[in-house]
């Protein structure tokens, strides 16, 4: 059995509370470690963020409703959907639809460059909480571009949900239509034809006034501030990251430093009794739980006295 060993067997544990205030006194003692840990990695989060690119949102709002005029003028109410979020993830889906980018595209007299993948990759479309409206967010370099492109993309959305409710009235139109062109003229005058005119007239009507259900309510505006990056908030995540680390650099070093200076007495201690080697190695203990980093005297023991009587 060697020294380190013998050492190890000669030093009592140490309590979890006197490892807790080793560890407090090394953060004390080792305060500028820590400090500086935070201040470089602040200062490296801050600078990199700094160098990003910035990227600005624009978001246009848009409300959803069931409410039409021509329910109104009928007298109809709208049946309720079995599936409210069904229908909602529809909306929100119709918004991106790669139609609706190539109408974006060709309004905005986009370059032929640009594709509608390049167009819809910075679009976001989301429901604001549990309300009825529906945020179209743009982010673009530009901040000009990201407001005009949620803007753009807001309308045509609109305009595609007032074309959908119109072409269903329409094609019910135009099937009446057909029946009416198969009436013989002797037929023409009859209950049943008169009936099915004023059917054709209320679609007509109907079909005009149809708006889909979709209304631009808050249009874009060009933003000021860039969404992306934002330095003070990556130098405040990079200070709270070094002040970790370099707590952990600190604690470390401290119990390394004490490591060495238990070993060290407690290996002087074993050449002596175990008597000495315990006494030794509680104080070398005690003198670290109170941040002394003095080497420990003791008094010789009577054994070793004895060797060195002549």
């Amino acid at each position: 059995m060697d020294d380190r060993d013998r050492a190890a067997e000669s030093y009592p544990e140490i309590a979890p509370a006197q490892r807790a205030s080793a560890h407090l006194l090394a953060l004390r003692r080792f305060w500028w470690m820590v400090v500086g840990a935070a201040a470089l990695t602040a200062s490296l989060a801050y600078v990199s963020s700094s160098s990003q690119v910035k990227l600005y949102d624009a978001s246009a709002k848009v409300l959803l409703s069931n409410a039409e005029p021509a329910n109104l003028l009928q007298h109809l109410t709208p049946a309720s959907s079995p599936d409210p979020e069904r229908d909602l993830n529809t909306e929100l889906a119709l918004v991106k639809l790669d139609a609706v980018a190539r109408r974006v595209h060709e309004q905005l007299s986009m370059p032929a460059s640009v594709s509608t993948l390049q167009i819809l990759r910075g679009l976001s479309v989301a429901p604001q909480g549990t309300s009825n409206l529906v945020a179209i967010t743009d982010r673009d370099r530009s901040p000009v571009l990201a407001a005009a492109i949620a803007n753009a993309f807001a309308r045509q959305y609109v305009i595609l949900r007032r074309q959908e409710a119109q072409a269903a009235y329409r094609t019910a139109a135009q099937q009446a239509e057909l029946q009416l062109a198969r009436v013989g003229r002797e037929e023409r005058q009859g209950a049943h034809v008169l009936a099915l005119r004023q059917q054709l007239q209320q679609l007509e009507i109907a079909g005009a006034l149809q708006t889909g259900g979709a209304q631009l309510v808050d249009p874009a505006t060009v933003p000021t501030t860039p969404a992306s990056p934002r330095p003070k908030f990556a130098a405040a995540v990079g200070a709270f990251a070094g002040l970790l680390i370099g707590a952990l650099l600190a604690i470390a070093t401290g119990a390394a430093g004490a490591a060495d200076r238990r070993w060290a007495a407690a290996a002087a201690g074993t050449h002596s009794t175990n008597g000495r080697a315990e006494v030794a190695a509680s104080s070398v203990a005690a003198a670290e739980v109170l941040g002394d980093e003095r080497p420990q005297h003791f008094p010789p023991s009577r054994e070793a006295a004895a060797e060195r009587e002549p």
